[in-house]
């Protein structure tokens, strides 16, 4: 009798660690919960406190961001800078972006492309829907297309289970859709 009464409390007590551990999970889950602020902060904290015994040293701290999709990353010091610190005007990349040469869009392609960049948008239930291929012509000027791919599922599983950046394939402008449209080989 004894030994089913154990039995039975510590089972209770398993599943009661099992309900807190995934309730916990749960709400590890909101964003900007409790525990990833107290978290971060202790971080910091520690990472204050190592700095001021060892002025020269540098420390960083390393967290998640709320909904877990975003990193952040600090890099702190008890040193000065070495030069003061000077915020950042984007004007200036802006600059030197629109200085370089750019080339010509295409806007109804035709002929042998290869692939820049691409991404796949996938619907609300999941399903893959349409590729979005922006890549550059191999023939004349090298001009840059925008195209989209045929809903074709063989299509979609190439995109999407390999990399695709750099895949040569023929780029035609369909005149109904007023669309192009990339087929990769």
């Amino acid at each position: 009798m004894t030994q089913y009464i154990v039995r039975r409390v510590g089972l209770a007590a398993l599943t009661v660690v099992i309900v807190l551990l995934f309730a916990f999970s749960i709400i590890r889950l909101i964003p900007g919960d409790v525990v990833q602020l107290m978290v971060a902060e202790q971080g910091y904290a520690a990472d204050v406190e190592a700095l001021r015994r060892q002025p020269g040293a540098v420390g960083m701290v390393s967290s998640m961001g709320w909904y877990f999709t975003k990193h952040a990353a600090g890099v702190y010091s008890a040193r000065p800078p070495v030069r003061p610190y000077r915020p950042y005007d984007p004007k200036e990349d802006v600059a030197r972006v629109e200085a370089q040469e750019r080339p010509p869009l295409v806007e109804e392609a035709e002929g042998p492309g290869v692939v820049e960049t691409y991404t796949i948008v996938y619907n609300c239930e999941g399903q893959l829907e349409q590729g979005i291929v922006i890549g550059r012509m191999e023939q004349d000027s090298g001009g840059r297309f925008l195209a989209h791919t045929e809903p074709d599922q063989e299509a979609f599983d190439l995109m999407a289970g390999s990399e695709f950046v750099g895949r040569r394939g023929r780029v035609r402008h369909d005149r109904q859709q007023r669309r192009n449209l990339f087929y990769p080989d």
